[in-house]
């Protein structure tokens, strides 16, 4: 009887030790300095400050041509490295896709400040469940682009918009939230 009494509570500890831990898995902790949110569905990545929730900055964006690209959403993260004056590596499939729509070919690495550089001047890269992932947020050679749904996956801001947004974020950890639908968090 004692130890079926001792049993039932063994059994409701770990109950409650995987509910605390699963928690801890959908609400990240909040010790992020700022955070970036990239609405998809507005076009725009929003800088907030966390410890206050003020905004920062508002820059306008251009999203993947696909939201299946950056698919499940939302995408919840944390900055991983500021590049300035990124190399471009692009993929095979880049590099036919830039051939078809501008009649060039492109390197296997295309140096900083080249006019070919698809990351303009700065790459933000970030870590979701650990995970580096392929997509950046990054400038652009193609500010244009800005408004409309044109990347393979990327988050492209104008050059000096994005330069702005690496210099406050270079030195703190950064929350990163990509998410096509309303957030229902703070």
């Amino acid at each position: 009887m004692r130890s079926l009494k001792n049993l039932k509570w063994i059994i409701l500890f770990i109950f409650l030790l995987l509910i605390f831990l699963c928690a801890v898995k959908f609400y990240p902790a909040t010790n992020y300095t700022y955070q970036i949110r990239v609405d998809l569905k507005k076009l725009q990545l929003t800088l907030k400050e966390c410890n206050t929730g003020r905004e920062i900055y508002r820059f306008p964006i251009a999203g993947p041509a696909s939201i299946n690209y950056l698919k499940p959403l939302p995408k919840i993260g944390e900055v991983s490295k500021v590049t300035f004056h990124p190399y471009w590596y692009p993929t095979e499939n880049i590099k036919k896709k830039y051939l078809k729509t501008h009649g060039v070919e492109l390197p296997d690495v295309v140096p900083p400040n080249h006019p070919f550089n698809a990351l303009g001047t700065v790459a933000i890269s970030f870590v979701v469940d650990g995970k580096e992932q392929i997509v950046k947020i990054h400038g652009t050679n193609d500010p244009k682009s800005i408004g409309h749904y044109v990347s393979s996956g990327c988050i492209r801001m104008h050059n000096e918009d994005v330069e702005q947004l690496a210099k406050t974020i270079c030195n703190a950890r950064t929350q990163v939230i990509i998410f096509y639908d309303e957030l229902k968090t703070n």
